[in-house]
């Protein structure tokens, strides 16, 4: 059985919180909203300042498969309209003011 785990400080907003006893070893940030938005910021940067992801974004062999995909799905991105959304017209109904 692992031990139970110290309280830890977290990184984003200093307060002391218990990390989750089955990723105790990693996990420096608590679980506020504002520390996990933190954590994953902190997170992708460590991940994009790696030399062989610095150009990962940037001219590959995954820039041309999403250019091929957008010519094949030229309509996609754009947004739809509410009268294109709806299954079947609607008829107009009209109001007589004597039927009330």
């Amino acid at each position: 059985m692992s031990p139970k785990p110290k309280r830890r400080k977290c990184r984003c907003c200093s307060t002391f919180f218990f990390p989750d006893y089955r990723n105790w070893q990693h996990q420096h940030y608590c679980g506020k909203p504002e520390c996990r938005w933190a954590s994953k910021l902190a997170s992708q940067r460590r991940w994009y300042r790696k030399p062989k992801n610095l150009s990962h974004f940037r001219n590959g062999e995954g820039t041309d498969r999403v250019r091929t995909w957008r010519k094949a799905h030229p309509g996609y991105w754009r947004k739809k309209t509410p009268a294109s959304e709806s299954a079947q017209p609607t008829e107009s109904q009209i109001l007589n003011p004597e039927q009330t």
